[in-house]
């Protein structure tokens, strides 16, 4: 007789995985300008300089969230005991 893996999956995972893009996505657009407004100030060619960073920064950010996301949501979920 063989018995399946049971795989441990996160209750709504699609809903909090797609909002983990769009959080991240937000912040990383965001936070790409507010830096770059910061180091160069209102440049003539600040939006190509801006958009630069902003395809760097979401390179990096969700897929960063996405990894994360499973350690916070168990953080959250001992710190609070209600996850």
């Amino acid at each position: 007789m063989m018995v399946k893996a049971v795989i441990p999956r996160i209750k709504n995972a699609k809903p909090r995985i797609v909002l983990g893009l769009i959080m991240s996505a937000a912040m990383a657009t965001v936070l790409s300008f507010v830096i770059t407004l910061s180091y160069t100030g209102f440049t003539p060619n600040l939006l190509s300089i801006w958009i630069q960073r902003l395809v760097i920064s979401l390179s990096v950010g969700p897929p960063i969230a996405l990894m994360l996301l499973p350690l916070v949501m168990k953080l959250v979920g001992r710190t609070f005991r209600e996850l």
